[in-house]
């Protein structure tokens, strides 16, 4: 009888320590939108968290359980020469002001990355910011977590908004920035130049629709 009960406890220790491991090793993964470093772009990409933290993540202060694949971002936004270290990783250093833990790495990241954007606002910066953050990690949790997520990406926001420091620290670098696929400014110039020619040609044709009449 009591070795019965040892192979039904085996059993279950084996049980449980395989759905352990599933939910670890599993993430879940949801497609969404965020904004590039420069802020007038977004690119698509696939945000996983971790099923553990789906219902512990905000509540323990924990953001860094949903994350993207920044690989996907060199490959869909502007990029430019002063995103990258002579190492050749981002010239990001995370969540600055406020604990990395509290917020979400790669929203940090990019928000580090939009500073030395030429063209970008501190305002815009700090927009996206609090975007990204509920995109790639809020958004994708339970509704308590969410609220706490939000929260904390709110307090996050009104930090760096009021701080100006690190945004002038960076001016002579977002003046010497030079964008390094210019393929990407060309194709964004020719859609631009597209509409705009169509634009003209429709206002043309309204233009005589209304004398005829």
């Amino acid at each position: 009888m009591n070795q019965i009960k040892i192979i039904i406890l085996l059993i279950s220790l084996v049980l449980a320590s395989s759905v352990i491991l599933f939910l670890c090793l599993n993430p879940l993964c949801t497609e969404v939108e965020v904004f590039c470093p420069d802020p007038s772009y977004k690119f698509k990409t696939q945000t996983c968290c971790s099923v553990v933290w789906w219902s512990l993540g905000a509540g323990l202060g924990v953001g860094n359980e949903c994350v993207i694949n920044m690989d996907e971002m060199r490959s869909n936004c502007p990029m430019y020469d002063c995103y990258f270290k002579q190492t050749g990783e981002w010239n990001s250093n995370g969540c600055s002001y406020v604990p990395e833990m509290l917020l979400n790495e790669n929203s940090c990241d990019i928000h580090d990355l939009c500073y030395i954007t030429p063209g970008a606002t501190k305002d815009s910066c700090d927009t996206s910011f609090v975007e990204n953050i509920g995109r790639i990690y809020c958004n994708n949790v339970h509704f308590v977590e969410y609220l706490a997520c939000r929260s904390r990406a709110s307090i996050a926001g009104s930090v760096v908004q009021g701080f100006s420091s690190f945004w002038d620290e960076s001016e002579g670098t977002r003046k010497s920035c030079n964008i390094i696929n210019s393929w990407f400014s060309f194709k964004y110039l020719l859609l631009s130049s597209i509409l705009a020619v169509f634009s003209v040609l429709f206002c043309r044709n309204q233009s005589r629709k209304n004398k005829i009449f």
